[in-house]
């Protein structure tokens, strides 16, 4: 090592650093040969801001997350009321598949589980002669799942449609 009255040279470390006493210093050095530490303020900001969107990104992502597993169970929910409302009434053979088929707005309070009963769930069955020229008997059947609160905007359907063919005797 070198040492000039101001400079300190290094020649294992290929550098020249100037000592805290010198006249060429503007700043701090707390000893020849270290360096300055420590973070600047638009450093801090950018880091600060960095950090900032990636949390709101992934709160994003988790709101999201949520909103898609409620979706889905309510989905799963009304599937499991659909096949209730399947086995308390069953498409069966009959005579009169326009009268024997329908199935007005049901809640099936006694079959849902607890955890469903308040949720609003609504059983129906609806059926319509198809239009057409002929009369083959050909019916449309709409079994269907409403739930929500009520509202417009609030109201979900699940739906089934069949075609049921009644013979003629």
């Amino acid at each position: 090592m070198i040492n000039l009255p101001n400079i300190c040279f290094n020649r294992d470390a290929g550098r020249i650093d100037v000592k805290p006493d010198s006249p060429y210093v503007f700043g701090r050095i707390s000893a020849c040969g270290s360096s300055k530490r420590g973070l600047t303020l638009i450093e801090v900001l950018i880091a600060t801001l960095i950090l900032g969107l990636g949390i709101t990104a992934l709160m994003h992502g988790f709101s999201n997350c949520l909103r898609m597993m409620k979706a889905s169970k309510e989905f799963a929910d009304a599937e499991w009321v659909l096949s209730l409302g399947e086995l308390k009434y069953p498409i069966r053979e009959t005579a009169n598949v326009a009268e024997d088929l329908k199935v007005d707005p049901d809640s099936l309070e006694s079959e849902l589980p607890d955890a469903l009963r308040d949720r609003g769930y609504k059983f129906e069955r609806i059926v319509d002669e198809k239009p057409d020229e002929d009369t083959d008997k050909l019916y449309v059947v709409r079994t269907r799942v409403t739930w929500g609160d009520g509202g417009p905007d609030n109201q979900f359907v699940e739906e089934v449609v069949r075609y049921v063919w009644e013979q003629n005797k």
